[in-house]
Parts: structure tokens; C-alpha cells; sequence
């Protein structure tokens, strides 16, 4: 039993000693490794996105109703998200993981007698994106017979602006 267990690790040594004088062969074994990945290849405008109103306060005139808010936008992704946000990105033309700090600022007079609630809601342009799965044999890279799927992006564009009158 010692004799087996002595002789087993040696025969561990020795392989590891073996990988560590020709590190090329191990490195060569690795570059055939198999694997696949999704990427997305192309993007399309679909449309505006109207998020619901939000409201600001309630003004009574003689007055001027002023809205300011500060509020962070991120790129909203949607669907059957397989590609990595860098891939998404370069397909958009914009980065899919940058978050931005946006002002709704809007005001309006108030006449005498009225009273008016401001109101607010975000408009984001929508977009489709295609993603494919590739497969990589040892570098050299190759779309799998998968279908593509595809998922949607948005990103914020502007702001619309309101108020209701009593």
C-alpha cells in the first residue's frame, strides 16, 4: 500500500514538473478548448417610449409653477438578453452601461383664480437588437446554427411637460 501510494506521487510530480518545462504544450492543449458565446450584430430603431406622468406639486395663482428635478437615466434593456452590455453596445452605437444625471426643469404663470399641478414623464427612444451565438474552436470563430433572438434597448431622450387645470 505505501509502495503504491509512494510510486502515484511520484507519477504526480513528475507531471507537473513535465508541464512546467514545456509550458508551450500545455498552452497548446488549452487553444483547443470549445466554447460558445453570444454577440450582438445589429440594431434598429423601433420607436418613442412614453413613461407614465408623474406629478410635481400643486400651484394656486397669481403665481409662476416651477418644476426641477434631477433624475438618473440607465440604458433599460428588455427580451432575451444573452449578448454581453459591450457587444449591445457597439451594435446600438452607444454604450448599453452608461447611467446619466438629466434636469426636467419646466415653468409656467398660474392666472388668478386657478390652480394648476405640474406634471412630467420621460420619453425614451426604443431599439431592437439581434444577437447571435458563435462558437470558438481554439480561435477560430464561427456562428453556431442557432436562431438569433432578440431583445430591445432604451434610452432616455427627453422629457414632456404639463399640467392639469382646476
Amino acid at each position: 500500500m505505501k509502495k503504491t501510494i509512494t510510486t502515484l506521487m511520484a507519477t504526480i510530480a513528475f507531471a507537473s514538473i513535465a508541464l512546467i518545462a514545456n509550458p508551450a504544450d500545455s498552452m497548446a492543449a488549452s487553444s483547443h478548448r470549445t466554447y460558445t458565446y453570444w454577440t450582438a450584430t445589429d440594431s434598429a430603431y423601433v420607436g418613442a417610449v412614453h413613461k407614465g406622468w408623474e406629478t410635481n406639486g400643486t400651484y394656486k395663482g397669481p403665481s409662476v409653477a416651477s418644476l426641477s428635478e434631477d433624475i438618473e437615466h440607465g440604458i433599460e434593456l428588455s427580451g432575451s438578453v444573452l449578448a454581453s452590455r459591450f457587444t449591445i453596445g457597439k451594435a446600438l452605437g452607444f454604450s448599453a452601461s452608461a447611467t446619466s444625471i438629466d434636469e426636467a426643469h419646466w415653468s409656467v404663470k398660474v392666472p388668478k383664480g386657478k390652480t394648476y399641478t405640474l406634471r412630467y414623464r420621460e420619453v425614451y427612444k426604443k431599439y431592437k437588437f439581434k444577437q447571435v451565438q458563435y462558437k470558438d474552436v481554439g480561435g477560430k470563430k464561427s456562428p453556431t446554427s442557432k436562431a438569433p433572438k432578440y431583445a430591445y434597448a432604451e434610452k432616455f431622450d427627453h422629457y414632456e411637460y404639463g399640467y392639469t387645470a382646476k
